[in-house]
């Protein structure tokens, strides 16, 4: 059992919203990384491959869109690494996972890398905003999405680790779904938003931020006029993506690592669900002719 000391937790719902700091400077430019999972190989390619795009004036600042841990081989080390180098990171799903794990002071058998983690190192992953605005760029960082229409302040968790499409709910409101086949992606809303719809005001001019994301690897790679979905696979053998952000923000270079094997076998979970649909279809069938055989009776 992880023992966290009371001042070291913090309650689910309090969802906190930051903005970068300090600001941005004129030798300095944005790497914005999507979901790591546990690669810290890749990681470090990908950083070294950016910044070989420089000058040799300017310096990188780092944000991760969430989701450092699971599935890939070092989950702690990503944390410790990112930890030490300063780098900025919003929450994802599989981060709230484990730090849900903290406050309750129990965690999953599974995840046993938690000890390597120092007290410092899980109040950091505690600490992980939800949204990381950057004025500079007109952008915000955040995990899964963010729903139209809806001020930062007003944005639910889940939605923001979790969502991948959108639907029309009651009043015309938009609704998050976490499942693909429900509604529509939410960038391609995001995107059709102007800038009279969108309450979410972060440089000043009312303009419609650009939304840097991750979560959703089934998408893969996303580019929209007002969103860019990040996450395409790594650890499932696809590759690190990252999005270098040039001219202010008004544009951005993007870089790709591939890993160096499959860390996540997908075809194992897909050979695993089709078995148990099986054996359940089988059951049913079972069931279904001992019915007809009592009704014979």
């Amino acid at each position: 059992m992880i023992h966290v000391m009371p001042s070291q937790t913090r309650s689910p719902s309090a969802i906190t919203h930051s903005t970068l700091s300090p600001p941005l400077r004129s030798t300095e430019k944005i790497l914005i990384i999507g979901d790591v999972h546990g690669c810290l190989v890749e990681l470090k390619e990908i950083v070294a491959a950016a910044e070989s795009l420089l000058d040799a004036h300017e310096k990188l600042r780092i944000i991760l869109v969430g989701d450092l841990v699971n599935k890939g081989p070092f989950s702690a080390e990503v944390i410790q690494y990112v930890r030490s180098q300063e780098w900025c990171c919003v929450m994802g799903n599989h981060d709230e996972y484990i730090a849900k794990f903290f406050r309750d002071e129990d965690w999953d058998a599974s995840k046993n890398w938690i000890h390597k983690l120092s007290i410092e190192d899980r109040q950091w992953l505690l600490d992980l905003p939800y949204t990381i605005s950057i004025p500079q760029t007109n952008s915000i960082v955040v995990h899964a999405g963010l729903l139209p229409g809806v001020p930062l302040e007003a944005q639910r968790l889940k939605d923001m680790i979790l969502m991948r499409t959108v639907s029309r709910g009651e009043g015309q409101a938009w609704q998050a779904h976490e499942v693909l086949g429900e509604g529509m992606a939410w960038a391609e809303i995001w995107s059709s938003q102007s800038s009279d719809e969108c309450p979410i005001v972060i440089d000043g001019k009312g303009t419609v931020p650009h939304i840097y994301f991750g979560h959703d690897a089934r998408r893969g790679l996303q580019r929209t006029k007002h969103a860019t979905g990040l996450d395409t696979g790594c650890c499932y053998g696809g590759c690190l993506s990252a999005c270098l952000l040039v001219n202010s923000g008004k544009h951005s270079k993007l870089i790709q690592i591939h890993p160096k094997t499959v860390y996540k076998d997908v075809s194992r979970n897909k050979k695993k669900i089709a078995d148990r649909s099986r054996v359940l279809w089988a059951l049913g069938f079972a069931v279904a002719l001992l019915g007809v055989a009592h009704g014979l009776k």
